[in-house]
């Protein structure tokens, strides 16, 4: 009976176990713009940081913090990556950011970007000047809101 109840307290705790153990792969697709994307990261709590192009974001992504023209970026963290630059809650890591179209957060930030690591990016607000921003899985995807790549 002992190690039923074990069994079934550790079938329960898995999940929570794997989303705090593994990693995410977190996606900038900017393949459709002209223009260069950056982040200011809401550390854990805090309100906006350093721009993702700033060393000390760089010691800890190893990542050179911003994403190209044209080009679909994918930026891997590992759970101690997590714990330093995303909020926690019972297992659970949500990372927030502020998104700017430029090389390196210059002027103001065009959306605001709230990542629960494993769904949907919740994107506010989802057009901004002549952008406009898509939600995925652990990204966000940028486009031109007249269709074409010249933004």
């Amino acid at each position: 009976m002992r190690n039923k109840m074990m069994i079934g307290l550790l079938s329960a705790m898995m999940p929570v176990l794997a989303t705090a153990v593994e990693g995410a792969n977190i996606i900038f697709d900017n393949q459709e713009t002209s223009s260069y994307s950056t982040i200011r990261l809401h550390i854990r709590t805090a309100g906006a940081g350093a721009c993702s192009t700033h060393h000390l974001i760089g010691e800890v992504t190893g990542d050179k913090g911003y994403t190209e023209p044209g080009e679909y970026h994918i930026v891997p963290l590992t759970p101690d990556m997590l714990k330093q630059l995303c909020k926690q809650d019972k297992g659970n890591f949500t990372c927030k950011a502020d998104l700017y179209m430029t090389q390196g957060c210059a002027g103001s930030a065009l959306a605001t970007v709230v990542l629960p690591i494993g769904s949907n990016a919740i994107i506010t607000p989802t057009d901004a000047g002549p952008y406009h921003f898509i939600s995925l899985v652990n990204g966000v995807k940028m486009t031109c809101l007249d269709g074409s790549k010249n933004c």
